[in-house]
C-alpha cells in the first residue's frame, strides 16, 4: 500500500495497524467511488474517488476526498488480489 502522507506499507499485519490507526484517529464516514475497473490477462486495475471525515485540530470536522487506484493479480486459483493501492 502506498498512502500518499506514509511509508510504504506491506503485509497483512502493517496494513490493519495503518487502518486501525486511522480509524482510532478519528477518521470515519469512507467511502469509495469506482469510475473504471478493467483486466488484461492476470493483471487488473480499478480507480476510483474516495472520501472521508475527520476532526480537525478545532475539534470541527474535516472533509478530506482524493482519488485512489489499486492493481490486482490473479491468482493460481482464480481469485484476484491487490498488489498495489495507492490514493492522494
Amino acid at each position: 500500500m502506498l498512502p500518499s502522507t506514509h511509508a510504504v506499507v506491506r503485509g497483512t499485519s502493517a496494513i490493519k495497524d495503518f487502518w486501525n490507526g486511522l480509524i482510532s484517529a478519528g477518521v470515519k464516514d469512507h467511502r469509495i467511488e469506482m469510475i473504471d475497473a478493467q483486466a488484461v490477462g492476470d493483471i487488473g486495475y480499478a480507480t476510483g474517488k474516495w472520501s472521508a471525515n475527520a476532526l480537525g485540530e478545532d475539534g470541527k470536522t474535516q472533509h478530506y476526498e482524493g482519488t485512489i487506484v489499486t492493481i490486482f493479480r490473479r491468482q493460481g486459483d482464480g481469485s484476484w488480489r491487490a498488489c498495489l493501492h495507492t490514493w492522494n
